[in-house]
């Protein structure tokens, strides 16, 4: 079952989920800056559960324009959030590696692009890391660019899809 999320802790288990799948160090403040845009945009904070356990998490929400990831390495994600955005930005679908390749991060990308077309954005777009770059072209998504190292996480590139 996909729930949006509402409350402080389902900003917990987000942050949680993005520790443990990211390696992020997630503080008391990372959970109050998930709780504060849960509150702006509940519909791109999504959670997945299996008998009421998290499994997989998502984060997204509308942004005026595609920063160029040199531009997005300098700043945290939420600070290019616009809520008349065109652009859906998804910054992440985790999903724990148990419950991998059966299904859930598609579900999960299905109720994103349900909610850019609700929102009014024309394109949905976000980074691909090389290795699911795969994923989300089989969905109808194109990349862009090359691709560039991007903090921890490996090599990154832009992925769109006009709706």
């Amino acid at each position: 079952m996909i729930n949006i999320a509402k409350t402080y802790q389902d900003a917990v288990i987000i942050g949680n989920m993005l520790a443990k799948l990211w390696n992020d160090k997630i503080e008391k403040s990372d959970y109050d800056l998930i709780f504060r845009y849960i509150n702006l945009f509940p519909k791109g904070h999504l959670i997945a559960r299996q008998n009421s356990k998290p499994i997989a998490s998502s984060i997204a929400f509308p942004i005026a324009k595609k920063p160029s990831i040199d531009e997005f390495s300098a700043k945290h994600p939420y600070d290019f959030f616009s809520d008349n955005g065109k652009f859906y930005y998804i910054h992440v679908i985790q999903v724990l590696p148990e419950f991998r390749n059966i299904g859930i991060g598609t579900k999960i990308l299905n109720r994103q692009i349900i909610a850019a077309r609700e929102k009014g954005c024309d394109y949905v777009t976000g980074f691909s890391i090389d290795k699911e770059l795969y994923r989300w072209e089989k969905k109808g998504f194109k990349s862009i660019g090359e691709f560039v190292e991007y903090k921890h996480f490996g090599r990154v590139k832009w992925i769109e899809m006009r709706l």
